[in-house]
């Protein structure tokens, strides 16, 4: 009997401890169930922060590559504001995710939204900045001096251009970057030809004809690397030719300062020895005032500027002293008119006294 009870015992207490096997297993797979469940969940969401935040930086990096802060500096300000709220989030709960992505999404779109605006503003300074360049050198005449030099950058900048209107914006951006400095490169060759064209037109090529010639040398090999494609030694070797053509430029200019003001001293005296001070004295203080500007500059060792100067004075010096002539001449014509007058008057007087003599008698 008691063997009985105790083996039902052992069977209930079999029973209740499967039960509890059973259940216990059961809420071991639900916890797990949902633990996955919660974790995959949890990834797909971090998945879409990382992918937002992503796009976010390649907006906000292309932005900044085509100068949208500086082009709308507020707007940029607002959608920066909006990035650093997003990144500084604690990422700790579904909540502050969420509310990240949402931040880092709205300040994409801000990002896009100025870059489709900064697009055209930003491909058309370009444009004008090589335009002005190649307006300078075709209204001075280069492009028919030297139109080799014009055809790649040219078809540089058209090749930007197409590219600009098929979207290809990064590609279009460095191209025109390219044809800018081309551009650039030939703008200092040719105002470095112009100095040389200054030199044999004033006649200082004899001042100084060893920097001279080494200056058309280098200018020479300077287009050479521009036809090479190599702009930046083109540069270099253009602005090696500018300093020896300045050279000689100076060494004309002292040259030339010295008998200017010669020059300018002699006609200073002669408009004196006319009292060109007295009779036309404005001219004459106009002049004196130049004159004294030139001694000024030639003080400073200025010349190209002194000669000018002494120039302008030498020219109303001599204004003064022909316009003083003149004055005299009329002057004296004014006086001999005058006299001739008196005698005439007097021829009459004496007539009228002969004729009221007779008729008296």
């Amino acid at each position: 009997m008691r063997k009985n009870i105790y083996q039902r015992q052992f069977l209930n207490l079999r029973f209740l401890n499967r039960s509890f096997m059973l259940n216990l297993s059961l809420a071991i797979i639900a916890l797990a169930y949902f633990f996955c469940g919660s974790m995959a969940w949890a990834q797909a969401l971090q998945d879409e922060y990382n992918s937002v935040k992503i796009k976010t930086e390649e907006s906000r990096t292309k932005a900044e590559d085509f100068a949208c802060p500086a082009y709308f500096p507020s707007e940029w300000k607002e959608a920066e504001a909006q990035y650093a709220q997003a990144g500084l989030l604690p990422l700790g709960s579904e909540e502050n995710l969420k509310t990240a992505i949402a931040k880092f999404d709205t300040a994409a779109n801000s990002y896009n939204s100025l870059f489709e605006l900064t697009i055209p503003l930003f491909a058309q300074a370009i444009e004008d900045e090589i335009m002005a360049l190649r307006t300078r050198m075709t209204e001075g005449g280069a492009k028919k001096l030297f139109p080799e030099y014009f055809t790649s950058a040219d078809m540089a900048a058209l090749t930007a251009y197409n590219q600009y209107e098929a979207k290809d914006y990064y590609n279009s951006k460095n191209t025109a970057a390219k044809a800018l400095v081309m551009f650039q490169t030939l703008s200092s060759a040719y105002d470095t030809w112009l100095l040389r064209q200054e030199i044999i037109e004033r006649k200082f090529a004899e001042f100084d004809s060893e920097n001279f010639e080494s200056g058309g040398a280098i200018l020479s090999d300077a287009m050479d690397e521009y036809t090479a494609g190599d702009f930046d030694l083109a540069t270099e070797k253009t602005a090696a030719a500018a300093e020896r053509f300045n050279f000689v430029l100076s060494r004309g200019w002292v040259n030339t300062v010295e008998l200017r003001a010669a020059s300018a001293g002699a006609e200073r005296q002669a408009a004196l020895d006319k009292k060109s001070n007295i009779a036309v004295k404005d001219i004459f203080s106009e002049a004196e005032k130049i004159y004294a500007s030139a001694k000024n500059l030639y003080d400073g060792k200025n010349y190209e500027e002194a000669s000018k100067q002494f120039f302008n004075a030498e020219s109303l010096y001599l204004i003064a002293g022909k316009t003083t002539i003149e004055k005299q001449m009329k002057a004296a014509d004014a006086i001999k008119r005058a006299k001739a007058r008196i005698e005439e008057v007097k021829k009459s007087a004496r007539q009228a006294e002969i004729i009221f003599q007779g008729v008296s008698e």
